[in-house]
């Protein structure tokens, strides 16, 4: 008698209107998103493949490791597979980065962006489960039971020697296979133009993916029907059903989704992006300058040179190799205490009330991520003038004449 009461209901809907609108428009619009979605992917899997390249070719121009540390290495995110057919969380994706020592690397750039993305919200596969199909559930759904009340049929039906929890299993059944068909069909096609196409390359994981995902549209779609054939069930009348129906769908479909974050915000505030990356700089500080260090130790035992000895503040050793030097040097005569004082501090570089000179040492260790950047820009030299006319109110120059010898 079950297996009777499915096939009435597959045929009720087989040969309805709705089930062949529902056909037309749930296999058009997973064909249109596939298309729009797969053009837009080998467009950014073409720039993907242009700029690797280009980074490349660039790195291998450098005549040293020291020109590539300090101009960098530039990185490009590829497309995954599945954005053939999911946008995900990546609605704008950010995919191009820079690779500097000592820095953390920030996606700065986007490869592609579709046009039409901006314009209207994407029409994925997500987007036809979760606002097409879902609303094609309460429409197959809203009169399954109501609309034979009201139509008395449903009295006939019960007159028969078959407990109701199988008539609403049969219904089930029937309208749950019948409103699934054009979504399995969409996804058979969309499946096939995968396989045929050159250019789409997916491996065994991207194909389990995509069989989990559509298990899960199932499920929801599952889910989405029952909901509607409970409405139905405790609803006298077919307009009272759909009313309820729809209200549900607005505020499960609609509203929660997108109020949600705004809640989340109001009771829990998510911290700004300045705020995260500030924590991030304060917990890894010591690990990056463990690095930094580590970095340092290991290019000066590739070059052969202690980074340690080198002078990078002031270059005395330079300036004093410019200097002319006398042939003979005369005997220096004992030095006074005034005179010692006068040589450490000269009077034309007086040192600001308060200062101690041991400041100008300790610029070096206060270099930052940015100050690195700045040195690469303007030179070592000029940044050292900037910093100490930033902090003691002197050039360079004067610094250089506190310590002569």
């Amino acid at each position: 008698m079950i297996a009777a009461l499915i096939r009435k209901e597959l045929l009720d809907n087989f040969l309805s209107f709705r089930f062949h609108v529902s056909l037309v428009i749930v296999i058009f619009l997973m064909l249109l998103s596939m298309m729009v979605m797969k053009q837009d992917y080998e467009a950014r899997l073409a720039t993907w493949r242009e700029n690797t390249e280009a980074y490349s070719q660039d790195a291998r121009e450098k005549n040293s490791y020291l020109m590539l540390m300090f101009s960098g290495v530039g990185v490009d995110r590829p497309p995954e597979h599945l954005e053939l057919l999911y946008t995900g969380v990546e609605k704008n994706p950010n995919r191009k980065a820079n690779i500097w020592p000592f820095f953390k690397p920030e996606f700065t750039g986007e490869l592609n962006v579709n046009p039409v993305f901006p314009l209207f919200p994407a029409v994925d596969f997500i987007f036809v489960v979760s606002i097409v199909m879902s609303l094609l559930a309460f429409v197959f759904t809203y009169n399954a039971v109501s609309g034979e009340r009201e139509m008395g049929t449903l009295k006939l039906l019960m007159s028969y020697s078959i407990p109701r929890d199988r008539v609403i299993l049969a219904k089930w059944i029937g309208g749950y296979v019948s409103l699934v068909i054009p979504f399995l069909i969409g996804t058979v096609i969309c499946s096939l133009v995968i396989l045929v196409s050159l250019k789409l390359h997916f491996n065994a994981q991207d194909w389990g993916a995509f069989a989990l995902a559509t298990f899960a549209s199932l499920l929801f779609i599952g889910v989405m029907y029952s909901t509607g054939l409970f409405v139905s069930i405790i609803c006298r009348t077919s307009a009272t059903s759909i009313s309820v129906l729809l209200l549900i769908w607005v505020i499960f479909v609609l509203v929660i989704p997108n109020a949600a974050p705004f809640l989340i915000d109001q009771t829990r505030p998510i911290p700004s992006v300045s705020e995260v990356m500030s924590r991030i700089k304060y917990k890894s500080g010591g690990t990056i300058n463990k690095v930094i260090d580590e970095t340092i130790t290991s290019f000066g035992e590739a070059i052969g040179v202690d980074l340690k000895e080198v002078d990078f503040r002031g270059e005395e050793g330079a300036a004093e190799e410019r200097a002319p030097q006398p042939q003979q040097q005369p005997a220096r005569q004992p030095e006074t205490t005034t005179t010692a004082a006068a040589r450490q501090q000269p009077p034309d570089t007086q040192l600001p009330e308060g200062m101690d000179a041991s400041i100008i040492n300790q610029i070096a260790g206060e270099i930052t991520d940015d100050d690195l950047r700045e040195i690469q820009i303007v030179g070592c030299e000029s940044f050292i003038d900037g910093k100490l006319k930033e902090k003691t109110g002197m050039s360079l120059d004067q610094a250089k004449s506190l310590y002569p010898d």
